[in-house]
C-alpha cells in the first residue's frame, strides 16, 4: 500500500498514457480525468465490468492482454512504440548493398 505520483505532459507519447490508463483500470485505481478523456481505441474490446463488450477474439485466442511485445495494456503490437524503435535500430545498422557505396558489388556501374 501506498502511493506514486506521475507527472505527464504533453511530450509523453498517447500509448504511455493509456498504458497508464489500463494499468490503473487494472489495478483498480482511480483514473484522472486527464487520462479518462483519452479516446481508446480498443476500450469496447474490454471484460463488461470494464463496460465493454468482451469479445476481445485476439486476447482469447492467444491469453495476452494488450501488446504481445512489451506488455502494455493500452496498445497492441501493430502500434507498439517500442517494436517501432526496435526497427529503428536494426535497420540504421545494416549497408544498404544497392544504394551504390557498395565498392562495385551489388549493382554498382562500372563507368
Amino acid at each position: 500500500t501506498g502511493v506514486a505520483t506521475t507527472f505527464i505532459n504533453k511530450s509523453v507519447p498517447e500509448s504511455a498514457l493509456l498504458d497508464l490508463k489500463h494499468l490503473l483500470v487494472e489495478a483498480k485505481q482511480t483514473v484522472p480525468p486527464v487520462l479518462k478523456a483519452l479516446e481508446d481505441p480498443y476500450e469496447d474490446l474490454a471484460a463488461p465490468e470494464r463496460g465493454g463488450r468482451g469479445d476481445d477474439g485476439l486476447s482469447n485466442a492467444t491469453g495476452t492482454k494488450g501488446c504481445a511485445f512489451c506488455g502494455g495494456l493500452g496498445h497492441r503490437i501493430t502500434d507498439c512504440p517500442k517494436v517501432d524503435s526496435q526497427v529503428r535500430k536494426i535497420g540504421a545498422g545494416k549497408r544498404d548493398f544497392l544504394a551504390g557505396k557498395s565498392e562495385g558489388y551489388g549493382g554498382d556501374s562500372l563507368g
